[in-house]
Formats: C-alpha cells, structure tokens, sequence
C-alpha cells in the first residue's frame, strides 16, 4: 500500500511535468475566472453578490476538476485546446454527485456534535467516508459508470493511499496556502499556490483510480482464469 501511495504521489509530479503546456491551455480560463473571483474579497461585496460568486467559483472548480481528470485519464485528444467551454450532463452528475457526498460527510458530525469526543468521532467517520467514496469523481469525468458503494468496494485495499490523496494532502496544502497569507503579498501569492495545489491533488486522485481500477481488472482475470481452470 505504501508503494502504490510513491507511486501514485511520484506519479502526479512526473504527469504535471510533463504536460505543463496543455495543462496551463486547458485550465487557462477557468483560472483566470477564479482569480477574478478570489480577487472580489477585498471589494467587501454584500451578501448576495458573495453567495452568487462563490456559486460560479464552485461550478468553475467543477469544470476545473473534470478536465484534470480526463486528461490524466484519456489524454489531451479528449478535451478541446482550451478544455471544456460548455456544460454538460458529465459536470451535472459530477455536481450532484459532489452535493450528496458532502451531506453523506456532515451527517456524522451534525449526530455526533453534542460532545467533543463525538465531534473527534465524526470528524474520522467523515474523513472516512470522503476518502473511501471519492474515487466516483474521475469515473464521471471520464463518463464511467461507478456509484458510491463501488467505490467503497474498490478502495477497501487502498486506505493509506486514499487517506493520503483525499485526507492529508488538502491538509498539507491548507496549511501552506494559509501560511502564505501572512507573507508580505501573500494573498495574491496564495491564489496560485492552491491552484497549483489542486491540480495536483486531482491529478493524483486520477492515477489513484487508474490504479485501483487496473488492480480490480488483474483480480478479476485472475479469478475467471482460476473458475476457467
């Protein structure tokens, strides 16, 4: 487990590498909206005009997302040269996938918020369940079929590396980006270091599927050979 974990890790900082210009092209406009978007902060906008921001910032990251996914997963041939400049039912699946599994994510701490040791409880089970559900995301982007409980299937092997992708890397980042805020400019400096950030963490959650879907395959052969036989 901890060698698919190197790998998986390695493997993120070798795709980014070597494919830096058709990143940056595909996710040209969609960072440039985001930016737009985190640069509003200091307009001390109303409440209204924060909530509908935050909304087109969360649909970009969708769209941001997706195309990381596909790709890592089906190569620069399945996106245009600029990514993906319209909507479509993959990015609503993903979104409504994304919802339930965020509400899947706060049931435990909202049951269990009455006492510190049952706010520790459902902070692990939400984790948990983060970490052990999220492999349907890179499914949808490459318009695969993959509900949650398949992906709590396929992952039951793969916990250290799905704790790590989906767990302790956003934490590491965070606390990067938030340190960087204290810097002299480090606010705008912050905005690309967590782009940079998610495009590695998304990267990494692709050849986390690639993976664990390759592996499934292999087991499954395996099987119908040993039945076969």
């Amino acid at each position: 487990m901890a060698k698919d974990t190197s790998k998986v890790l390695a493997g993120a900082l070798f795709f980014i590498k070597d494919n830096v210009r058709t990143l940056i092209m595909a996710l040209l406009w969609p960072t440039i909206v985001l930016t737009l978007i985190d640069l509003t902060f200091y307009l001390e906008l109303g409440f209204i005009y924060s909530f509908v921001f935050e909304l087109i910032s969360f649909i970009i990251q969708v769209i941001f997302a997706i195309t990381i996914h596909r790709l890592v997963l089906l190569g620069p041939a399945s996106l245009s040269r600029w990514g993906i400049v319209r909507w479509t039912w993959i990015e609503t699946k993903f979104l409504i996938r994304f919802v339930v599994l965020s509400f899947a994510i706060f049931i435990p701490i909202i049951l269990l918020v009455s006492t510190i040791p049952g706010i520790i409880v459902g902070a692990l089970l939400a984790l948990l369940l983060a970490s052990r559900l999220s492999l349907v995301f890179p499914a949808i982007a490459i318009d695969k079929r993959m509900s949650f409980i398949e992906s709590w299937r396929l992952t039951k092997n793969h916990f250290v590396l799905m704790m790590t992708v989906i767990v302790l890397l956003p934490i590491l980042f965070g606390a990067t980006v938030y340190i960087f805020q204290f810097m002299p400019y480090g606010y705008f400096l912050s905005i690309p270091l967590y782009l940079l950030f998610i495009v590695y963490e998304v990267v990494a959650l692709s050849l986390s599927y690639h993976l664990i879907i390759d592996e499934s395959k292999v087991d499954a052969e395996g099987t119908n050979n040993h039945f076969n036989d």
